[in-house]
């Protein structure tokens, strides 16, 4: 992707193989990535960084121990996050509870392989939508 080398992806995982994998995977198409094992920790980077750090879109898994995606979005909305997000889970979307706006353009099934996964985030990022 051209405009890859500048856009920043946060993908938050408490899975570490899906973590370590979705980095790797993402770096190599040329994003610049960031990845947290918990919401703490995507939460305080939000709020250590502010704005100029802050992510162009958000992996974020939709359940987790310490409470989940949905909740950690609105805790970066709160603070004044707005990138775009991509939704994953080992369930779907049905399952898990999620009520996707844009149906599967947003929501990613686990597993997945690194083409899917690049995929879904160029679809977003290039969506006039999104941004």
């Amino acid at each position: 992707p051209s405009r890859a080398n500048w856009q920043r992806v946060w993908v938050v995982d408490d899975q570490t193989q899906v973590l370590e994998f979705s980095r790797i995977a993402l770096a190599a198409a040329g994003y610049q990535v960031s990845a947290f094992a918990a919401e703490s920790e995507a939460l305080g980077a939000a709020m250590a960084q502010g704005a100029p750090g802050w992510p162009d879109l958000l992996i974020l898994d939709v359940i987790m121990p310490d409470g989940g995606g949905p909740g950690l979005l609105a805790a970066l909305r709160s603070v004044g996050v707005a990138a775009p997000v991509v939704w994953t889970s080992g369930y779907t979307p049905e399952t898990a509870c999620l009520n996707l706006v844009d149906g599967d353009q947003r929501f990613l099934q686990k597993p997945y392989t690194g083409r899917d996964l690049v995929a879904a985030v160029q679809r977003v990022l290039d969506d006039p939508r999104s941004s």
